[in-house]
């Protein structure tokens, strides 16, 4: 059974379609990965451990990449995660994080999100 997920709209503009699939998946991480752990009441657990663990000075990159890593397949559809660089731009002051994964339908997606670090 396919996971259907949020709504969008189609190509023209003119309906709204319910998504699913790879582009569901893609829209799920997009969201997901803004939320920060604990400001969600209903759902404390739900984001990413951003202080303490993520934005922290001196910042681990192999448990960074773990906590994406687990992130991307806890991700409805997500089937396996094929590449996953995590990066600072100390400079730009910005991490990053690209990936590639395998959705159930087959699909591969990727895409890049990204965190402004003050």
């Amino acid at each position: 059974m396919p996971v259907i997920g949020d709504l969008q709209l189609s190509a023209d503009g003119r309906s709204i379609l319910l998504t699913s699939g790879a582009a569901m998946s893609l829209q799920q991480i997009r969201v997901g990965a803004q939320i920060w752990a604990g400001t969600i009441s209903w759902d404390p657990d739900a984001g990413l451990p951003m202080l303490g663990t993520i934005l922290v000075k001196g910042p681990d990159y192999r448990i960074i990449t773990q906590i994406f890593r687990q992130f991307l397949l806890s991700t409805a559809g997500v089937v396996s995660v094929d590449e996953l660089t995590v990066q600072l731009d100390r400079a730009a002051r910005k991490l990053s994080a690209r990936f590639a994964v395998t959705c159930e339908d087959g699909a591969s997606i990727s895409d890049e999100v990204s965190f402004a670090i003050a």
